[in-house]
C-alpha cells in the first residue's frame, strides 16, 4: 500500500507527482515515501497528518538552506544561539591541560586525546561528550569558573581550559572544554538545536524569494511561520 496514500486517505496524486516543490526542486512521491520509511512508518501504518506536515516542512526548510543557517548561528556560540554542546577532558594540572589543548588544536582526534589524558572516570560513560546546555543553564550557574569558561566556546574559539576547585577553593584539577561544531553533533543533538533556535527571521528572505508549493491534501505553506499548516 502506498504510504502517502494512507496519509491522504483517498484520492490520487497530482499530475506533477510532487508532494511539495521549492522553485524547480520537487519532493516526489517516491522520495517522500522513503523519508517516511526512515521515520519508521510502514505500509501498514495509519499516518497522522501533523507529523507528515512536519516532515514536509523539514524538507522545504532544508531546500531553503535552513541547515546552513542553523549551523552558522549555533557555531557562533551560546551567546548567539542560546545553546552549546561541549566535550570535556579532565587533567591534573595546568601544564597537562596546555599540552592537551595543543594536541587538540593540532588536529588530533578528540577520542584519542581523551583516552590518553582524561583522569575523571565519571566521564567515561559518555566518552567526554557532555549534554548540551542552554544559555539559561549557564546563566543559572554563572560565577563558576567552568561555567563562565563554557560560555566562551564557539567554532572560532573551540578550546578552553578552566580550573576545577573544591568547596574550600583549592584547585583539584583542570578541565579542557572543547566546542562540538554543528558538523560534529549527533542527530539527537541536531534535533535539540533545531528545536531551540528561532531562524524565522533569517529564513524570511529565502521564503519571500522562493516559489513554494505543497499538495493541498496535506496543507499549505505558511510563509509567516515557515511551516506547513492544515487548510481550513
Amino acid at each position: 500500500m502506498v504510504l502517502a496514500a494512507l496519509v491522504a486517505g483517498c484520492g490520487t496524486f497530482s499530475d506533477s507527482n510532487a508532494i511539495a516543490r521549492v522553485n524547480d526542486t520537487e519532493l516526489t512521491q517516491d522520495d517522500f515515501e522513503a523519508q517516511l520509511t526512515e521515520l519508521g512508518v510502514t505500509g501498514e501504518a495509519v499516518i497522522a497528518l501533523d507529523p507528515v506536515r512536519g516532515e514536509i516542512t523539514r524538507w522545504i526548510q532544508s531546500e531553503l538552506g535552513a541547515a546552513d543557517l542553523v549551523a552558522g548561528v549555533y557555531n557562533a556560540g551560546v551567546l548567539e544561539s542560546g545553546v552549546t554542546c561541549l566535550s570535556a577532558i579532565v587533567v591534573g594540572d595546568a601544564d597537562t591541560a596546555e599540552s592537551v589543548a595543543a594536541d587538540l588544536a593540532s588536529g588530533t582526534d578528540f577520542a584519542t586525546v581523551y583516552a590518553n589524558a582524561n583522569i575523571d572516570p565519571g566521564l567515561d560513560a559518555i566518552q567526554g561528550n557532555l549534554p548540551c546546555s542552554s544559555s539559561e543553564d549557564l546563566a543559572a550557574n554563572a560565577g563558576q569558573v567552568v561555567v563562565d569558561t563554557a560560555a566562551l566556546a564557539s567554532s572560532a574559539a573551540p578550546i578552553h581550559a578552566a580550573s576545577i576547585v573544591d568547596p574550600a577553593g583549592t584547585e583539584v584539577g583542570v578541565v579542557v572544554l572543547v566546542f562540538r561544531t554543528y558538523d560534529a553533533l549527533t542527530d539527537e543533538d541536531r534535533v535539540l538545536i533545531l528545536n531551540t533556535l528561532d531562524i524565522s527571521s533569517q529564513l524570511a528572505d529565502s521564503i519571500a524569494n522562493a516559489d513554494i508549493y505543497v499538495d493541498p491534501r496535506y496543507g499549505t505553506f505558511d510563509s509567516a511561520t515557515g511551516q506547513v499548516i492544515g487548510l481550513g
